[in-house]
């Protein structure tokens, strides 16, 4: 059982170090220039110049990434750009929601989850067996999700939280040969 743990957490190490070289990347190598955007839309080139140089994006990619190695490894995520204050202060203000939720939402599925199945495995290849999974995502719950994904987002950008990346567009849809209620 030792080995086992052990093993387990071995694997995080890479599955840290990917999740830091993605996360790097999606931040730093962007189609529009970082400091243009944080610089606003009337900003000179000088001012331009001097956020670059402010937060080390004139640097070399390998120099950006040992920098953020060394932030991250301090927890220092710097400066939120929506709220203008330490990321990690952000963070331990909304921590506890998020902690609150995550309970609920885990107990709720226990509670649910353990009758629910049990009733399924009673009344296997029978209704209850048939019903209950397509009701609680085996089957169609990527649609479900993809609505509530859609649905916050546009609840986020209606009250001017986030701004849409691009306008929505309208995507085929394609027969199934069930009816799904949610795609």
């Amino acid at each position: 059982m030792l080995a086992f743990i052990v093993r387990r957490l071995l694997l995080v190490i890479p599955s840290l170090a990917g999740l830091l070289v993605l996360t790097f990347f999606l931040i730093r190598v962007v189609p529009a220039d970082p400091a243009a955007a944080l610089a606003g839309e009337n900003a000179t080139p000088a001012q331009i110049a001097e956020i670059r140089r402010q937060y080390g994006l004139d640097q070399p990619l390998y120099v950006q990434f040992g920098v953020y190695l060394t932030q991250v490894a301090r927890l220092d995520f710097g400066e939120s750009a929506y709220s203008r204050r330490p990321v990690v202060v952000d963070i331990k203000q909304r921590l506890p929601a998020t902690l609150e939720l995550t309970l609920a939402a885990l107990v709720f599925a226990t509670l649910a989850g353990i009758p629910l199945g049990t009733l399924a495995a009673i009344y296997h290849n029978r209704w209850p067996d048939t019903l209950l999974p397509d009701s609680f995502g085996r089957r169609g719950g990527d649609c479900r999700l993809l609505v509530c994904h859609r649905t916050a987002a546009a609840v986020c950008h209606g009250l001017g939280l986030v701004a849409p990346a691009r306008p929505p567009q309208p995507r085929p849809r394609r027969a199934t040969g069930r009816l799904r209620a949610f795609c």
